[in-house]
């Protein structure tokens, strides 16, 4: 029997992801809303770049670059509510921030991919120059990244699944790939019992069909629209 609590729970849940998904329906009603383009001549996004190409190499997740900017942008879209905005609030007031909603506070989401990037850069000798944002966010001990740009936000991503040790995307263009990656090694609502068991089945569920209604939507010129691609915007 259902403690009034566990009830409660469960209803203030189905309430959020209403909400969620009625917010998603008037933010892309046409598909081609977003809250960010990419400044492509920013040295920020030279240096995303550079990521790509050394994640995405053949020793490392042998992925292309062009897809692995897509994968993240179906995670933003869906993290965001389909706002893609650099400085979305977890809705109903979590602690999520940004395009891929890491959560603020010591030890949690944001900190950790920022240990994680302070590593990537530092390289394996701990001699690498450290870019500045990343110090700045390092000395804010709230940990917010929403402030940060869309740019500097995916290289966070990026170092985040580098550095962890199952993530990769080497498997995105498979299908459900990209629900895999989203699933098993960003969001961070499993739980367990004491024998390692899943304990929220139906709340895993419930948010792997939430992440394919997203899917439902999202349009595959997102992409190339955040890009500044406008010739594709017709099509």
């Amino acid at each position: 029997m259902y403690h009034l609590s566990q009830i409660l729970i469960f209803l203030a849940f189905i309430i959020q992801f209403t909400y969620m998904e009625e917010k998603m329906n008037d933010l892309i009603k046409d598909g081609r809303n977003r809250s960010f383009e990419f400044d492509t001549s920013s040295e920020d996004f030279g240096m995303l770049q550079d990521m790509l190409g050394d994640l995405g190499g053949e020793d490392r997740w042998n992925q292309d670059p062009n897809s692995m900017l897509d994968a993240m942008t179906k995670i933003a879209f869906h993290e965001t509510g389909g706002s893609l905005d650099p400085s979305q609030m977890q809705y109903g007031g979590g602690p999520g921030r940004g395009l891929f909603q890491y959560e603020t506070g010591k030890g949690e989401g944001a900190h950790t991919a920022i240990n994680r990037i302070t590593s990537y850069f530092e390289g394996k000798d701990g001699k690498g120059e450290v870019p500045e944002w990343i110090s700045s966010v390092n000395a804010d001990s709230n940990w917010d990244v929403s402030s940060l740009s869309p740019s500097q936000q995916y290289m966070l991503f990026l170092a985040d699944k580098a550095k962890d040790k199952t993530a990769h995307m080497r498997d995105i263009d498979e299908e459900g790939g990209v629900r895999d990656l989203w699933e098993k090694e960003h969001w961070a609502g499993h739980q367990y019992d004491e024998g390692g068991n899943l304990s929220n089945q139906e709340t895993v569920e419930s948010r792997l069909k939430s992440f394919n209604s997203s899917m439902g939507v999202y349009k595959d010129t997102m992409l190339d629209q955040i890009l500044g691609r406008t010739d594709k915007e017709g099509e």
